[in-house]
């Protein structure tokens, strides 16, 4: 970590805490970093990085969305990675003080923790377009060229929904160089990508050995982008994207969403409050791809 009194930059950037397996941890840009409490013996640091993504574009911030919860009956953490939105899984949390005899180059773990990929959201978007009619390349012109997933709020949410505990979270993405022409887009980040208008979410289930992701949408006359998009992008036009997701602290069965990522570009009145019900959400889960 930087030393106190240095000048604010990109990797400075902290995103998220949680407290896992007896140890606080968090992420700063593309490392994941553990706590070490107490009396410190000579030579072991305070904190300790113990995980590291590779790096990432100079307006990015890195690891998103680290959440403790269990597997398997043990703690484990769960991380997203800005830019492809892939989740991983931490699993065997090191107790006690740690130390490690280097710090972990990009890609790669201290030693003893065991790090699972769990889920890829790009090619499970573009299934979830061609069960809408929508075939966009894997690569490419056109292709799902950005994902952010599990941001802003902090974690990955959970929540018992048809009696099972699964975690809630949203993501946006966006399109190389083009929109296709059956989807609503908005905005143009960069110049370059093209962002999906709607307002989407993934559920994760952890009922065996490899949790299992289905990917939903918002729909309805509110939650409609309009598909007129102009500069600034005004309130209906995009939806992009969900950034908070909390059950409804009135007993009434809903849940609520929040959002709008700007990505850049000018923006007013964008941000949006939105709710479904549980009942919609349980349905969801059995149904790989389509509408909320």
């Amino acid at each position: 970590m930087a030393p106190p009194g240095s000048p604010g930059a990109v990797t400075q950037k902290v995103t998220g805490f949680a407290d896992c397996g007896g140890a606080l941890y968090s992420t700063i840009n593309t490392t994941l970093y553990r706590r070490n409490d107490g009396a410190l013996p000579s030579g072991i640091p305070r904190w300790v990085p113990v995980y590291r993504a590779p790096p990432v574009g100079p307006h990015n911030s890195g690891l998103r969305g680290v959440t403790c919860l269990s597997h398997d009956g043990s703690p484990s953490l769960l991380i997203s990675t800005e830019g492809n939105g892939n989740v991983y899984r931490f699993d065997d949390l090191p107790r006690g003080q740690f130390d490690t005899a280097a710090a972990p180059a990009p890609g790669s773990v201290a030693d003893g923790l065991l790090q699972t990929l769990e889920f890829q959201p790009a090619p499970a978007i573009r299934q979830m377009l061609a069960a809408q009619g929508t075939v966009i390349p894997a690569t490419g012109r056109g292709s799902v060229a950005y994902v952010i997933a599990a941001y802003n709020n902090g974690d990955f949410q959970s929540m018992s929904i048809g009696g099972v505990n699964r975690q809630v979270f949203g993501f946006e993405w966006g399109y190389q160089g083009v929109c296709p022409n059956t989807q609503k887009c908005g905005p143009v980040g960069s110049g370059v990508v093209h962002f999906n208008a709607s307002a989407c979410f993934a559920l994760r289930t952890d009922q065996g050995r490899s949790p299992s992701y289905t990917l939903r949408c918002l729909r309805g006359p509110t939650v409609n982008p309009s598909g007129q998009v102009s500069k600034p992008i005004r309130s209906g036009q995009a939806f992009v994207s969900i950034r908070s997701i909390m059950p409804s602290p009135f007993r009434d069965g809903r849940i609520y969403y929040g959002g709008y990522d700007c990505n850049f570009y000018p923006a007013d009145g964008t941000a949006w409050v939105a709710s479904s019900t549980f009942s919609s959400l349980d349905h969801s889960v059995s149904t790989k791809g389509g509408s909320s």
